[in-house]
């Protein structure tokens, strides 16, 4: 995480991974279209990091209706994949309990994620498995990876509701092997 506030220098110090990797480097405020908008620097080392963040900084965006100033950053290592290794995932609350979209086309060419996602409603008070995510979500996901998503969704799921979540979005939602 990078603000406005914080020395470059004590980021390194904290987390000294940033010096190791490969980063990604996207505004932490104003999300929505940050690929398409160009707010998300990829594969860069720490200089670049560092570059492309006093680049971006203190600058004016407006996205849609919603604007404001560059002040906010993530910084996260890079794991290099392909398309095919892409997927998105989102749950969110509503009055009958938590709808899960998953698509398996994911970031920043997500698209129009309702007209292609599939949907799975968890009724409220329901307590779905890793086989109910990969029967009703994961579909569309080649054999080899089911269960891992699976398996992710449902923990995903119990933790969204220990931690009192109502939206929760993963794009991309990055899969290898």
């Amino acid at each position: 995480f990078a603000h406005s506030q914080q020395p470059f220098a004590d980021i390194a110090e904290q987390h000294p991974w940033v010096l190791e990797t490969r980063l990604v480097v996207k505004v932490d405020q104003l999300i929505k279209r940050r690929g398409k908008l160009g707010l998300i620097g990829v594969g860069l080392d720490w200089a670049g990091a560092q570059n492309w963040i006093q680049e971006h900084m203190n600058q004016e965006v407006a996205v849609e209706q919603v604007s404001g100033v560059l002040n906010s950053f993530l910084i996260e290592p890079f794991l290099p994949h392909t398309d095919d290794d892409e997927y998105y995932l989102c749950i969110q609350s509503n009055r009958f309990g938590d709808e899960f979209l998953f698509s398996t086309q994911g970031g920043i060419d997500v698209g129009d994620v309702d007209a292609h996602a599939t949907r799975y409603q968890v009724p409220l008070m329901d307590e779905p498995t890793a086989e109910n995510f990969a029967e009703n979500l994961l579909q569309t996901v080649p054999e080899n990876r089911r269960q891992a998503l699976s398996t992710f969704c449902h923990a995903l799921h119990v933790l969204f509701k220990e931690l009192n979540f109502v939206y929760l979005e993963i794009n991309p939602l990055v899969m290898l092997g």
